[in-house]
C-alpha cells in the first residue's frame, strides 16, 4: 500500500500565511536557569554518573584517538582519490589528442 497524495485545504476565512523566516530564529527566552532548573540539572547528573553514562576520561581520550586517526585515513583516502581522478583526467586528454592526431593524418 502506498501513501495517498491527499491534502485539505481550509477556506480562504481560516488560511493564514505563515510569515517566512530564514536563519537562526530568535530564542523562546532570554532568562537564565532558575534554582530548581539548576537543582534538576545536578540531580540528572548524578544520576547519569551513577548509571556509567558518562565516559570517563580514558574513554574520551580513546575516543579521540579514534577519531584523529579516521581523520587521517580519510585525508590521505581523499588525496588518493584525488590523484586518481587527476591521473584519470590527464590519460584522458593524451588519449583524446592522440585520437585526434590519427584522425587529422
Amino acid at each position: 500500500m502506498g501513501v495517498s497524495n491527499c491534502s485539505i485545504t481550509l477556506p480562504p476565512t481560516q488560511q493564514v500565511p505563515l510569515p517566512k523566516e530564514y536563519g537562526v530564529t530568535k530564542p523562546l527566552s532570554l532568562a537564565g536557569p532558575m534554582e530548581a532548573d539548576i537543582q534538576r540539572t545536578k540531580e540528572l547528573e548524578k544520576f547519569l554518573v551513577g548509571a556509567g553514562l558518562y565516559e570517563s576520561a580514558e574513554e574520551a581520550a580513546k575516543r579521540e584517538g579514534v577519531l584523529c586517526q579516521l581523520k587521517q585515513e580519510e585525508f590521505w583516502e581523499i588525496r588518493k582519490n584525488s590523484k586518481l581522478v587527476e591521473t584519470q583526467r590527464i590519460e584522458y586528454e593524451v588519449n583524446t589528442s592522440v585520437l585526434e592526431d590519427e584522425r587529422q593524418q
